[in-house]
């Protein structure tokens, strides 16, 4: 793959991660309260993994308070490939 394709989405992936950290609520039950954090953790979380049908808002808030780590472990590891 194009080394600027691969590095493009890797900057698309820091900015989801970094907008998740931003708007994390304190617990998933304020979460499930708030549909605009709602919105945006949804959106950013689908541009970074996955596309969603239904949401649960427990696991979400877990990947959003706990998890985004991960996300950015394997910003590195693509980067270090490239």
């Amino acid at each position: 793959m194009d080394p600027r394709v691969v590095e493009q989405k890797l900057e698309t992936l820091r900015y989801c991660v970094n907008r998740v950290n931003q708007r994390c609520s304190a617990t998933a039950e304020e979460l499930a309260r708030d549909p605009d954090t709602q919105d945006i953790i949804a959106l950013n979380l689908s541009r970074a993994v996955h596309n969603y049908e239904r949401i649960n808002w427990d696991i979400t808030h877990a990947v959003c308070s706990r998890h985004r780590d991960d996300f950015r472990a394997f910003a590195r590891v693509v980067s270090d490939r490239t």
